[in-house]
């Protein structure tokens, strides 16, 4: 997850999205969510844009299905709010 978060923070999406395409925890489907919708966003293909970003809803589904899901959880950036 460190490793890919920093590839996030460089703006290297597709980095990205290969290490974390078969990664199931909740931060992982999250940043994998987030480099989908980035990379459907940088697409000109509109097929592409919809493949990436229906496999962004669909990590962020599986996500939420997990029982592990703890009663408070932060999609933004990981880190605790007060």
């Amino acid at each position: 997850f460190l490793y890919a978060n920093c590839l996030y923070q460089s703006l290297d999406y597709n980095a990205t999205y290969t290490i974390l395409k078969s990664v199931q925890s909740i931060p992982c489907l999250n940043l994998f969510a987030k480099s989908c919708l980035e990379l459907g966003n940088s697409e000109e293909s509109s097929e592409m844009q919809r493949t990436y970003w229906d496999e962004g809803v669909q990590a962020l589904r599986l996500a939420l299905s997990m029982n592990e899901l703890p009663k408070k959880t932060y999609w933004g950036d990981g880190k605790k709010h007060r």
